[in-house]
């Protein structure tokens, strides 16, 4: 997920889950970004998406997000 000087980002899944999935994220700085320090949140999981939060309010970088479920 690319983020663009925000502090979410809501996802919605591509696949279909009959339980909520078990969701990983982390935080890959630009190089140009100063937010070297960020933490990732995941909030708000249902069976159709995510929400992803993290501890800048306007970070610039990517966040990589795994989901496992069925």
């Amino acid at each position: 997920i690319s983020f663009g000087g925000s502090d979410s980002y809501l996802l919605t899944y591509s696949n279909t889950y009959t339980t909520n999935p078990s969701i990983t994220a982390t935080a890959e700085s630009s190089a140009a970004s100063l937010d070297e320090n960020v933490n990732v949140y995941i909030e708000n999981i249902t069976l159709s998406s995510v929400t992803i939060r993290t501890s800048s309010s306007n970070f610039t970088g990517n966040v990589n997000v795994q989901i496992i479920g069925t």
